[in-house]
């Protein structure tokens, strides 16, 4: 066990080292050794301590062989600072208190270690729980006493009279010297200080009352919620029951159903009701002028339609447009009658039978034929870094589909000799695809001279899947 120890002299003042410590805690146990002062036995021990705040702590020790030991509280250091302490001893009307014992409490920067600091009497604690012990042990003797009395138990002969035991005084003032006797206590009631009579003379020991505590966070305002309301059956007794809290109440009611009333002259009585001013539904809950008032509002709001059936009596009736049998009317407001309908489907023949992937839809198969040939024409051929193609010599020229095939086509190439090539002679110029360069996306088209004279010609293509 961790133990603080120091040796005190009673006799004569010797230099302390202050006693450290870490504020708000009291793990470590503190050891005073009595140097030149043997402690009496039967003797008691207390601490007395100061805090910086004026604040004081004065509670027990234990004693054994001449060493007194105090298991500090956490109230004990709950300032930090330098302050004084002292060590008492006591018994009877003989006190012994020590020189000043320096305590040295260091901060604590644990947030959740952070101790009010208060006033602290654990030594009127024990002395008020003597007290009280005491009393109810003497009226326990006290009750034994009248029983023996009262059975004639008491026979012997009387003894000497014994010594006044201490007593417990109170009052609104200090005590003066003449009230009570050595060993009394007094409470001044209007300042909770407690003293003891010693030697013909009062003694301030402490203050019993605690300070002030912190003023509580505003509590949550309380709330009522209706929960269920349940129909029971008649003549049984309202229910109210709670299935929430104190701060949250959810009453559940329980209402019994009442006998079924009558309503007297019903043939001829009448109900003052007015119309509902919006179409709604009727509900269980409503009352009977509440019900009339809505289905007169449907009544209300009903057209002379729905009471003739007839298609005259309908308002913002659409226009019926006329209908025409022919192909060649331009009518903007007439309908195509269906023999003309069948005979645009027999013009137009059974999609069925048509060579493509698509046959349902007449567009859609001609754009598909449509994308199956793509053609095209270069502008004028040179040689590369040429006016030109010169004789015995060759032109290339990349070409690029408008659109890509989903297949690589197949592609046909021939030469167009534009007219300022006169001279040349046509049966020497050949045009050629250049092999493996055909993609879905294009192909490579070369030109060869064999004319005998420089030319510029122009190349077609077909390229068709």
């Amino acid at each position: 066990m961790e133990i603080i120890k120091r040796e005190l002299w009673v006799t004569q003042k010797r230099m302390l080292l202050p006693v450290p410590y870490v504020q708000g805690t009291n793990a470590v146990t503190l050891e005073f050794s009595f140097m030149d002062y043997t402690i009496p036995s039967g003797a008691t021990a207390r601490i007395y301590i100061k805090k910086p705040s004026g604040k004081e702590v004065y509670n027990t020790a234990t004693l054994k062989n001449n060493v007194v030991t105090v298991k500090p509280t956490t109230q004990m250091f709950a300032e930090t600072g330098e302050y004084p302490g002292q060590i008492q001893i006591v018994k009877s009307s003989s006190i012994l208190a020590t020189f000043l014992i320096p305590f040295r409490v260091e901060r604590n920067i644990v947030s959740e270690s952070a101790v009010q600091s208060a006033n602290e009497y654990g030594i009127l604690d024990e002395l008020i729980e003597d007290a009280r012990t005491t009393i109810s042990n003497m009226e326990g003797l006290i009750d034994q006493v009248k029983t023996k009395l009262e059975n004639g138990e008491f026979d012997g002969p009387k003894g000497d009279t014994g010594e006044d035991g201490a007593t417990w005084l109170s009052g609104t003032s200090v005590p003066s010297s003449s009230t009570g006797k050595n060993g009394d206590f007094y409470l001044r009631t209007s300042t909770y200080d407690v003293y003891q009579k010693s030697s013909g003379s009062w003694t301030k020991k402490g203050n019993i009352k605690g300070a002030t505590g912190a003023t509580g966070a505003t509590g949550a305002a309380a709330t009522i919620t209706v929960g269920t309301v349940t129909t029971g059956e008649p003549g049984t007794e309202a229910k109210v029951s709670n299935r929430g809290t104190s701060g949250a109440a959810v009453f559940d009611f329980t209402i019994p159903r009442g006998d079924t009333g009558e309503i007297e002259n019903l043939d001829t009585a009448t109900v003052n009701f007015t119309q509902a001013s919006t179409r709604s539904n009727i509900l269980s809950t409503d009352t009977l002028k509440v019900i009339l008032g809505k289905i007169k509002k449907f009544f209300a709001d009903l057209h002379t339609v729905a009471f003739s059936g007839s298609y005259s009596d309908l308002k913002d009736k659409p226009t019926i447009p006329s209908i025409v049998n022919n192909l060649t009317s331009t009518s903007t407001d007439s309908g195509l009658s269906a023999a003309m309908g069948k005979q645009l489907a027999d013009n137009q023949g059974d999609l069925s039978d048509l060579d493509t992937d698509g046959k349902d839809n007449l567009v859609e198969a001609i754009n598909e034929e449509h994308a199956r040939i793509q053609s095209g024409k270069t502008g004028l051929i040179n040689a590369s870094g040429k006016e030109n193609i010169p004789d015995q010599s060759y032109g290339i020229v990349q070409i690029t589909f408008p659109k890509a095939f989903p297949s690589i086509p197949n592609v046909v190439v021939g030469i167009v000799c534009p007219a300022e090539s006169e001279n040349a002679n046509y049966g020497g110029l050949t045009a050629t695809v250049e092999e493996g360069s055909v993609t879905k996306t294009g192909f490579n088209l070369r030109v060869f001279n064999d004319s005998g004279s420089g030319c510029q010609p122009r190349a077609s293509w077909i390229a068709s899947i």
